[in-house]
């Protein structure tokens, strides 16, 4: 189901290349991403983030009053670390997880000067999964770091909500952001509490 979601996002995506070509925006997007590991009903587990590379390719599609379709495809690397899991004995869990990621979110923008709008956004991403390694650091000097054989789901989706400003230069124009998504999907068959959380704070060029 999730893997026909990720067909669906990837067809959207190329669907904006049929769009009238003097209002879509293509760029680059490039970004830190900090995720961890967490129940749904918390944010994140601030113990546990890990930081990685977000970026990719963005579109935008600007609409009337100031709204706009944002999309893409994304590389995102998520995960956690020094993650206690009981079942291991409460050794620290650490993982690297890493997705292909198409987002569609609906943009708002306020005009804050003459050059400089503040955006919001909001809208689902779906993911499928590139490479996994989980594995446990030991916890006395004497053991060494072992692999974990949890199976990861191949896929990933959830809900995002993020904010920026858009500032031109020249022909181009600059977008600095912050944006926050919460998995919905489970991450692994051995935790289904456990769902990705990551914040991804980034600047993209549209050309």
């Amino acid at each position: 189901m999730k893997t026909r979601l990720f067909a669906t996002g990837l067809f959207l995506v190329a669907a904006t290349f049929v769009l009238p070509a003097q209002k879509l925006q293509i760029g680059l997007r490039n970004g830190l991403n900090v995720s961890s590991f967490s129940e749904i009903s918390e944010l994140n587990e601030g113990d546990h983030l890990r930081s990685g590379f977000g970026g990719g390719i963005c579109l935008r599609y600007p609409l009337k009053n100031n709204f706009a379709i944002q999309s893409g495809l994304n590389f995102e690397q998520k995960g956690f670390r020094n993650f206690r899991e009981s079942s291991l004995a409460n050794k620290k869990l650490n993982g690297t997880l890493e997705y292909l990621i198409v987002p569609i979110a609906m943009e708002r923008s306020f005009q804050v000067n003459e050059s400089l709008r503040f955006l919001i956004e909001t809208g689902p991403y779906v993911g499928v999964k590139l490479r996994s390694n989980l594995s446990y650091s030991p916890v006395s000097p004497g053991e060494e770091s072992e692999s974990i054989a949890w199976k990861i789901h191949d896929n990933d989706a959830g809900w995002s909500l993020g904010f920026g400003f858009m500032i031109p230069a020249g022909s181009y124009n600059i977008e600095t952001s912050v944006k926050y998504s919460l998995g919905f999907s489970e991450v692994t068959s051995t935790r289904t509490d456990y769902r990705n959380k990551s914040a991804l704070f980034s600047l993209a060029f549209y050309f």
